[in-house]
């Protein structure tokens, strides 16, 4: 699959192995977005994990100027780059993560 390809070569995705790249690329589902159309909006609450394959996504937030409430750009995610919950990534694992300190 392309997906797999393209997970390949983002770090830290590049650091899994063949097998656990595939199992995330089984778990993800393409989504296109036109220009200007929302991936989610503002205090709305997030809870996908978003990776940019194709083009590039736009931050923007809402200030309040004298006249009136604009958006204004705050960063831009290019491809390769990813934001989002991660904890969506786990609630889709079959075994839930482990840590050490």
């Amino acid at each position: 699959r392309k997906v797999e390809g393209d997970l390949r070569k983002i770090f830290p995705l590049n650091q899994l192995t063949k097998d656990e790249v595939h199992i995330l690329s089984n778990a993800m589902e393409p989504v296109t977005y036109r220009d200007g159309e929302y991936v989610f909006e503002h205090a709305s609450p997030l809870t996908e994990f978003y990776l940019v394959l194709e083009g590039e996504a736009v931050v923007r937030v809402p200030t309040e100027l004298k006249s009136g409430v604009m958006e204004v750009e705050v960063h831009t995610i290019k491809k390769g780059e990813f934001f989002g919950d991660a904890k969506a990534l786990i609630a889709e694992a079959d075994h839930p993560p482990a840590a050490k300190g």
